[in-house]
């Protein structure tokens, strides 16, 4: 009778915070107690059992990117509807999307590419970053800290793109997302015209 046995080695705390489960190097899920740990500053990620070393993948993938930035990922989701969420250390969540590795760092690098400058233009480092959204066909959605919308309308104006902050609304529109899932194509469901047009 042989015996092997072979010692995981955590790299990831897997699961809910609840769980007392890890990941190995393999990006196998394991049970053990978490009060052993030699190494508690472990990155989170969570997502189906059955995708563990897919997501650890993923997070070895993108972490050297956005250490590039300046920021620190701490963990990695990919939730039951197949979309990839990032956190960081600074506090910062970004929605990558749905989409293999391919399609998941083509939104990144639209992201890591500009956000620099997109900081230096508000006088903020990268490392402000609250939240961004990459879900978006032709480019994202961010949030820094200490930057308001007002901010960004008045440096867009200033450019070659021509925003009003003032308009007339003519009517109020109720739209709809796709059942359970939510992104385009939107419905309109119900519209209600202005009795007297307001300048909003």
């Amino acid at each position: 009778l042989r015996l092997d046995i072979i010692e995981h080695d955590p790299v990831a705390y897997w699961g809910s915070e609840a769980d007392s489960r890890l990941l190995n190097r393999q990006g196998e899920v394991f049970s053990a107690n978490l009060g052993e740990l030699d190494n508690e500053n472990l990155p989170h990620l969570s997502g189906p059992d059955s995708e563990s070393a897919r997501v650890w993948q993923m997070f070895n993938t993108l972490s050297p990117v956005f250490a590039t930035q300046q920021l620190s990922m701490q963990g990695l989701e990919l939730t039951g509807r197949g979309s990839w969420r990032a956190r960081f250390k600074q506090g910062a969540q970004i929605e990558l999307g749905r989409g293999d590795t391919q399609e998941v760092m083509a939104r990144v690098a639209r992201l890591t590419q500009t956000l620099t400058q997109v900081s230096q233009r508000y006088g903020r480092p990268t490392q402000a970053l609250e939240s961004a959204d990459l879900r978006y066909v032709n480019g994202y959605a961010l949030r820094l800290r200490g930057v308001s919308t007002l901010a960004v309308a008045d440096y867009l104006s200033l450019r070659s793109f021509p925003l009003q902050q003032s308009f007339i609304a003519e009517a109020f529109l109720v739209y709809s997302s796709r059942d359970s899932v939510g992104g385009g194509p939107y419905l309109v469901e119900a519209e209600y015209p202005l009795g007297q047009m307001q300048r909003v």
